[in-house]
C-alpha cells in the first residue's frame, strides 16, 4: 500500500517507499487536469529524457579472447582456447531455451531471459543457511536452488513439473499449443547446470498443487519466485508452502503499482483469456495480503524494485516478502 495519499481538487498523488527508493504516482481525475497532463505536463517530463536519453543497462563485452559461438535454439559462447570439456558444454547449453541466466567460465554464459545476479542482494537472503533443508518451488533452470546450496544449506529441494502441459495454462493457449509443443521436456537447463556445478540438489517432479509434507516432508525454509502470476490458483500454491515450512517462506513476485491507487481494496487484474501465460496482475497490497491469507503468522516487505528481462531497460515493479510461519 501506497507510504502516503495526497488529493486536491480531485487529484490524487500516491507516494511509494522502499530502501531503495521513492516514487511517486499521480492518478488524474480532475476534468481540467484530464485534459492537460496529456497535452502539457506529460510532454514537459518527458523533456529531460529527450535530452539525456533513456538509461539503459551498459554491456561490456570482453573483446580480449576470441570466441567461439555454438548455434542452436540458443546461441553459447566459449573462449577459443577453453578446454575441451567447456566447449562440449557450450554444445550442450546451446541446445537449450533459458529462462535463468548462469555464468560457467571460461567465457559460457547461458543467455537466460532473466539475470538475477546483478540483483541479488535485493533478495535479503542469509548469507550462511548451514544446518537448514531449502525448498525452492518452480525451480526452472535452478538458479536460486544453486544460491541455496552456494551458502551452505545442508538440503536443497528443487520442485518442478517434467513437461510443458503440466503447466499451469490459460485454455486459449493451451489450444494453440501443439502434442509436440505440450510434451517438451522441462529440466534439461537443469540438468546441465548441476552437472557443470556438481551439485548435490535434489529435483523432485511435483505440481506445486499436490504439494504436502508427504511429498519430501518439512521445510526450514522455502521460496518461491515469480510464479504466483502465473497460477490459476496462487493462493492454495500459497498455503500449500505454508504447511511444509516450519520458519519462513521468501516470496517474490511482480506486482502492478497503478491497481493500488483505485479504491480502497487491494485490487487484482484477471488476465485470463489472453495469449500468454500469466493469469494476474496483483497489486501490491493484494500480493500482501494473498501471503497472509495463506496463513503465515507474519510477512515482512523485504524490498521492492524494478528490473525486466536480460538487456532491456528495468520496467517491472517487483516485491520481495518474508512470510514467518
Amino acid at each position: 500500500m501506497p507510504l502516503l495519499r495526497l488529493k486536491a481538487l480531485g487529484n490524487e498523488v500516491s507516494v511509494f517507499a522502499s530502501d531503495e527508493m521513492l516514487t511517486a504516482d499521480l492518478t488524474v481525475r480532475n476534468s481540467l487536469w484530464r485534459w492537460l497532463y496529456p497535452k502539457l505536463i506529460r510532454p514537459l517530463a518527458s523533456i529531460p529524457r529527450r535530452i539525456f536519453g533513456e538509461s539503459r543497462p551498459v554491456t561490456v563485452s570482453d573483446t580480449s579472447r576470441p570466441k567461439v559461438k555454438y548455434t542452436g535454439r540458443s546461441v553459447v559462447e566459449v573462449d577459443q582456447d577453453a578446454p575441451a570439456e567447456a566447449h562440449q558444454l557450450a554444445q550442450e547449453a546451446s541446445k537449450i531455451v533459458w529462462y535463468h541466466t548462469f555464468n560457467l567460465g571460461h567465457g559460457i554464459v547461458t543467455p537466460g531471459q532473466f539475470d538475477h545476479a546483478p540483483i541479488i542482494e535485493h533478495y535479503r537472503l542469509p548469507e550462511r543457511l548451514e544446518g537448514k533443508r531449502v525448498l525452492d518451488v518452480a525451480c526452472f533452470a535452478g538458479f536460486w536452488s544453486m544460491e541455496f546450496e552456494r551458502r551452505g544449506a545442508a538440503e536443497v529441494v528443487a520442485l518442478d513439473i517434467n513437461q510443458a502441459r503440466e503447466l499451469d495454462l490459460p485454455p486459449v493457449v493451451r489450444k494453440g499449443m501443439s502434442d509436440e509443443e505440450l510434451d517438451r521436456a522441462m529440466g534439461n537447463g537443469f540438468r546441465l547446470i548441476h552437472q557443470a556445478k556438481k551439485s548435490q540438489v535434489e529435483r523432485v517432479h511435483c505440481n506445486v498443487y499436490d504439494l504436502s509434507p508427504d511429498v519430501r516432508g518439512m521445510f526450514d525454509i522455502s521460496h518461491i519466485g515469480d510464479v504466483l502470476l502465473h497460477l490459476q490458483n496462487p493462493a492454495k500454491a500459497l498455503a500449500n508452502i505454508c504447511r511444509v515450512t516450519k520458519e519462513y517462506t521468501i516470496v517474490s513476485d511482480i506486482f502492478d503499482p497503478r491497481l493500488d491507487r483505485e479504491g480502497t481494496y487491494p485490487l487484482v487484474e484477471f488476465r485470463g483469456g489472453r495469449e500468454d501465460c500469466v493469469w494476474w496482475y496483483f497489486s501490491f497490497g493484494a500480493l500482501e495480503q494473498m501471503i497472509r491469507d495463506a496463513g503465515f503468522r507474519r510477512v515482512e516487505l523485504l524490498t521492492r524494485f524494478k528490473y525486466g528481462t536480460r538487456g532491456s531497460r528495468q520496467q517491472m515493479w517487483h516485491a520481495v516478502f518474508k512470510a514467518w510461519v
